[in-house]
């Protein structure tokens, strides 16, 4: 029997298989299994160790207990090598396995933030698509603007809805752009009060003031518009200068409505008034009549009494004379009255032909008066109710014959003359002329130059509401007395819903 040293236990080849079955028992089997093995291994190197001693030892070396002793000198050695190497590969195994957890944790949350991030993002896009969407729906354009000194600035950034307003686009806007289209502008809201450039400074040097103002534009085109500015002012963090962040809004239909609720509060106003000056005038008017037709019937009793039948025959002609007036002035109030709601469908019409049945009716008082009649044969059609219109023909041209006054050569002219786009309609004559304090007030009711002329003052008022009704409007030019008169008045030359 071959002999084998007695630290035959420690040779490095036994050693190094002993560590790399314990490394890879620690590192391969799971928790449970590592202390059977542990026991195994022992066991195995013990059993292992009693078959050298029994079969390769010398006899007297064995009774000397010399392998015995290293033996056990080996299995106690073995058992904390390899319990150390286990707990240290286990160890490590722990550490690798709790980093690899806290990867996996880490990674969870980055995924979970970069879900949250996008869902973020998703949000505030469909925010932004919504706050677009409600700018557009509003005719709203959002800027962005840095002011580098009084008047100019720099947009950072403008809508391009600004195209659609100006007629610009959003690369083309400066200040010196802007600028140039401004007409007029009026602050709002609690600057009302303020001029553009106190509004300005203050807003400037307060900005919990909220800046608004009007501007009135014109357009690349040539238009007029009204633009809404709405901005709030403060310092930019990174420049330190004054910037601000507002939007300009379209409100042209709304200051449209706003001259028409203006205009039509105005008329209104007048019509109150022209009402309550009717009340006065027509009471008065209408008493004088009245008067003397109450004086003359005690007259007449008088007379009839006394049986002087000539003075009787004049007292009831004064009352015939007082109540023609009274009913000739009723039924000029009722034909005031009646026009604008009770009316023929308009209808397109030869004015010549017009002036013409006009003239043809007051004929008998035009040759009476040796009058020349001038009528341009280029007169235009127009839209109108034809009875109407003729109406305030007649009263034109009549007024002209009632106040032609000494003329040796009376005359009186109607033609046409353009203003602009406008086709202006006229009756001149060459009467006795109206004094320009006079030119807004002879178109009021009971309105006369003189107190001898015929009539109860109400033509021109007839003529002024019919032109009025179908949407024209009428005035009278005239240097003063002597100098003759001119009436001038314009009406639509298409149906009054086009206009």
């Amino acid at each position: 029997m071959s002999s084998l040293p007695a630290d035959g236990y420690w040779l490095p080849n036994f050693q190094i298989s002993l560590i790399i079955a314990a490394i890879l028992g620690a590192l391969l089997l799971p928790v449970r299994a590592i202390l059977p093995f542990m026991i195994f291994q022992i066991t195995s190197v013990g059993i292992w160790g009693h078959w050298l001693d029994v079969n390769y030892y010398d006899s007297p070396l064995l009774s000397t207990g010399m392998p015995v002793a290293v033996f056990d000198r080996t299995i106690y050695t073995l058992a904390v090598q390899e319990s150390i190497i286990v707990f240290i590969v286990r160890y490590l195994r722990m550490q690798m396995e709790k980093s690899l957890r806290l990867q996996q944790v880490t990674i969870k949350q980055q995924q979970a933030e970069a879900a949250e991030r996008q869902q973020a993002e998703l949000a505030l896009q469909q925010l932004d698509t919504m706050y677009r969407r409600a700018i557009d729906a509003a005719g709203a354009v959002p800027y962005v603007l840095r002011h580098n000194s009084k008047y100019a600035f720099a947009f950072s950034f403008i809508g391009e809805g600004i195209l659609s307003m100006t007629g610009y686009p959003a690369s083309e806007m400066t200040s010196e752009r802007w600028n140039s289209q401004i007409l007029d502008a009026y602050p709002r809201g609690k600057l009302s009060h303020l001029t553009y450039e106190e509004a300005n400074r203050i807003t400037n040097e307060d900005h919990s003031i909220l800046w608004e103002c009007d501007f009135h534009i014109r357009t690349r085109d040539g238009q007029t518009r009204w633009i809404a500015d709405t901005s709030v002012k403060g310092f930019d963090e990174q420049s330190g200068g004054l910037m601000s962040i507002g939007i300009y809004q379209d409100i042209t239909e709304r200051k449209r409505a706003e001259e028409i609720r203006e205009k039509l509060i105005g008329e209104l106003e007048q019509r109150n008034a022209e009402l309550e000056r009717f009340a006065y005038t027509l009471s008065h008017e209408l008493k004088s009549p009245l008067i003397t037709i109450k004086g003359f019937l005690g007259l007449s009793r008088k007379d009839l009494l006394d049986k002087n039948v000539p003075r009787l025959e004049k007292d009831l002609q004064r009352i015939s004379e007082g109540a023609d007036k009274m009913q000739r002035l009723i039924n000029e109030l009722l034909e005031l009255l009646s026009i604008g709601r009770v009316a023929d469908p308009s209808e397109k019409i030869s004015l010549r032909a017009l002036f013409e049945e006009a003239v043809g009716l007051l004929q008998e008082q035009i040759t009476k008066q040796g009058i020349a009649v001038h009528l341009s044969d280029d007169l235009p059609l127009v839209y109108a109710d034809h009875k109407r219109l003729l109406e305030a023909l007649q009263n034109l041209i009549e007024n002209s014959i009632h106040y032609m006054g000494s003329q040796p050569e009376p005359q009186i002219e109607i033609g046409k003359r353009q203003s602009g786009t406008d086709t202006i309609i006229y009756v001149k004559d060459n009467g006795i002329g109206i004094e320009p304090r006079f030119h807004e007030k002879i178109f009021g009711l009971f309105e006369k130059l003189s107190a001898e002329s015929e009539g109860i003052g109400m033509g021109l008022a007839l003529v002024k509401r019919i032109i009025e009704v179908h949407g024209g409007r009428i005035w009278v030019e005239s240097e003063g007395l002597g100098k003759g008169s001119l009436f001038c008045f314009t009406i639509p030359d298409r149906p009054k819903a086009d206009n």
